[in-house]
């Protein structure tokens, strides 16, 4: 994988995976930002974006750090891990997967923060540093068809996170080849 720092859609995506990340005090207004800023760039995700936005207007952070965990963490209903969805969780290709990714951040000096390598938001950030060949590569293998599987699951569930995923489905799909 090269690197060239900086193409549209990598940064769009690093931005959207900002937005998964667990839920802070001042979180809100930052929520604000990203999502005015990718809007800009990708007006087909607008609309998700902008009712992601409401529901941080509209929740407490108690309420959206409870939301989360259920969301993502015990008992998850949408897995933020790719690898699972790619080879289901008793796979040793699983592992395959996580050391090569690991080996990638590391040969860019990429911070995965203490989360393992095939984490939903590490990938997404990580897709900044990519150039247009290799994040068409990143989003083929390891993530357009776990975001589609997150997107499913979120559906019907009154989950504000679903206007997220969605958006973030919507920006994966755009100019990629066979999406």
């Amino acid at each position: 994988m090269s690197v060239q720092i900086g193409t549209k859609k990598g940064i769009a995506l690093a931005q959207l995976g900002l937005m998964l990340d667990y839920p802070v005090t001042g979180q809100a207004h930052r929520i604000h930002s990203l999502v005015q800023s990718v809007a800009s760039s990708y007006p087909k995700a607008v609309k998700l974006l902008s009712e992601f936005d409401a529901a941080w207007e509209q929740k407490s952070l108690s309420e959206f750090e409870e939301l989360y965990t259920r969301t993502f963490d015990l008992a998850a209903i949408c897995s933020p891990y790719v690898s699972g969805y790619i080879f289901g969780d008793e796979n040793f290709d699983r592992g395959t997967l996580m050391a090569t990714l690991g080996d990638k951040y590391a040969e860019l000096a990429f911070d995965s923060c203490g989360e393992l390598p095939d984490h939903l938001s590490v990938l997404l950030r990580f897709s900044s540093l990519l150039d247009q060949e290799a994040l068409d590569e990143l989003v083929e293998h390891c993530l357009l068809a776990p975001v589609t599987e997150m997107t499913d699951r979120l559906k019907d569930s009154d989950n504000p996170y679903y206007f997220l995923v969605s958006a973030i489905l919507t920006v994966l799909k755009i100019d990629h080849p066979g999406a």
